[in-house]
């Protein structure tokens, strides 16, 4: 009995080595001892193992047994592979490297490409947007001046500029920029220092803001805005987690106050109050501590019997019939009630572009091409205009509010916190001007209204934004 399971075991043997040499590969099949019906779809070569087709298994079978297994696919499909493998994706086809002309262009092609894809397209779109409405409300509210042209002009000219800046300067690195924001706030305070010696102002108020350079008239206070946000951010960025101790709360308050107080002395009271609200913002984003919040607001109520008394008699009256115009309706009031008298006739669709009859009529309400520019959208562009241009404001400032969350460093943060603030602000403030529940204090719409300082001013902060998001790495928002 041994010597015939012996025998069959030796002619198995056989049957396997014969079939070994199929083809010109050499395979040991792995097969029971003693079977020579169930043949396993496994085979091993010289240096690795695989799977064959069936097609493969098929001849090896006929090799062996001489027909075809009647349960072999069958059999087949419950096997499993004792290794895998992997293919790797056939090499590129080999080019000729490009050289010269060609070589520069591609290289220019590639750089523009990469830069382009990391800009915020939405964003760039609600700037272009709100710019381009107010091109357009100044072009209505300037038709009746002598120099509409010019300032037709010089709006453009401030878009073309702004947007440019927007799309390049993501290109700059920003934190190669704040590192050097020491020299820039003394550059800062340099400029307000030249203010208030040689400012005037185009109106014959008490002010001092604007410097006349001949060929035309800045107002230095706008640029100021934008370099304030630039070192408070990097200030606090150095500051960090030691902002609520007392040298960093003597070295904030004095970097605060130093640049607050040169544009209080220019009896700038406007944009004085924008700088407040961009030193607030940014410190309680940056989480400094409640109390020292109180503190401030008490000093501040403290403080305003003091800062009446010195406001002038021309401010305060500005200020009480801002809340009341109709305390003088033939002097100080006759603007804000003009300018809410065109809102309301504008209805509900407005009179048509150019054709609003307040806006058109020479005389008839006065800066309605800057402070009461909004004025000109509600006549001409009624109720439905205005609905438009405060949608798009407050998309651009959520926008910007959702860049400062995913910013990447703590600065980027503050930064576009700040920009959101000085927007928000000086937004309100406008309209509330020309709807007469805000006193006038001479606050320009932000990308709207005309003057190219104010407009250089929030396309660089934009600018400036952009670049944050540019260089952010989509960070959730950090606690801060």
């Amino acid at each position: 009995m041994k010597a015939e399971i012996k025998e069959k075991t030796n002619n198995s043997e056989s049957v396997i080595r014969s079939a070994s040499n199929v083809g010109s590969m050499k395979m040991k099949l792995s097969v029971k001892p003693g079977s020579k019906r169930r043949i396993k779809r496994f085979v091993e070569t010289d240096r690795s193992k695989r799977v064959t087709t069936p097609l493969e298994a098929e001849m090896r079978n006929r090799e062996l047994f001489g027909k075809a297994s009647a349960n072999f696919h069958r059999q087949s499909r419950k096997l499993k592979a004792r290794r895998t493998f992997a293919l790797s994706p056939a090499p590129r086809p080999v080019t000729a490297n490009k050289s010269g002309v060609a070589k520069y262009v591609s290289d220019i092609k590639r750089v523009l490409l990469s830069h382009f894809r990391k800009l915020d397209l939405v964003f760039l779109i609600l700037i272009i947007l709100i710019a381009i409405t107010g091109i357009i409300a100044v072009h209505s509210g300037s038709m009746n001046l002598a120099m509409h042209r010019r300032i037709d002009f010089l709006q453009i000219s401030a878009f073309a500029i702004g947007i440019t800046a927007i799309i390049i300067l993501p290109a700059l690195d920003l934190s190669e920029i704040l590192k050097w924001w020491k020299w820039i706030y003394l550059a800062n305070i340099v400029l307000l220092l030249i203010t208030l010696v040689f400012g005037y102002s185009p109106t014959g108020d008490e002010n001092r803001s604007w410097i006349n350079l001949g060929f035309t008239s800045i107002q230095p206070a706008e640029f100021s805005k934008v370099m304030f946000i630039l070192t408070l951010s990097a200030h606090l960025n150095k500051l960090r987690e030691r902002i609520n101790t007392l040298p960093s709360l003597l070295s904030l308050l004095f970097h605060g106050g130093s640049v607050i107080g040169l544009v209080l002395a220019e009896r700038d009271w406007g944009n004085a109050l924008v700088f407040i609200v961009i030193f607030v913002t940014i410190l309680f984003c940056a989480k400094i501590d409640l109390k020292y919040v109180i503190g401030c607001v008490v000093a501040g109520i403290i403080a305003f019997p003091i800062i009446w008394d010195n406001l002038g008699e021309f401010r305060k009256r500005r200020v009480l019939i801002g809340f009341n115009p109709e305390l003088d309706p033939q002097g100080y009031g006759h603007q804000v009630i003009r300018s809410r008298n065109a809102i309301a006739s504008g209805g509900l669709f407005g009179q048509g572009y150019l054709n609003g009859e307040t806006i058109q009529r020479p005389g008839a309400l006065f800066a309605q091409h800057t402070d009461m520019v909004f004025a000109v959208i509600g006549q001409e562009f009624g109720f439905v205009g205005c609905v438009v241009v405060i949608a798009i404001y407050v998309l651009l400032v959520t926008k910007i509010i959702s860049i400062s969350s995913k910013a990447g460093d703590y600065a980027g943060t503050y930064i576009c916190s700040g920009v959101a603030g000085m927007f928000i602000f000086q937004f309100i403030i406008n309209i509330g001007m020309a709807l007469g529940v805000t006193p006038v204090v001479g606050i320009t719409l932000p990308l709207i209204s005309y003057g190219t300082s104010s407009l250089i001013a929030m396309y660089a902060s934009l600018a400036f934004v952009m670049s944050v998001c540019a260089n952010s790495n989509s960070y959730s928002y950090k606690s801060i």
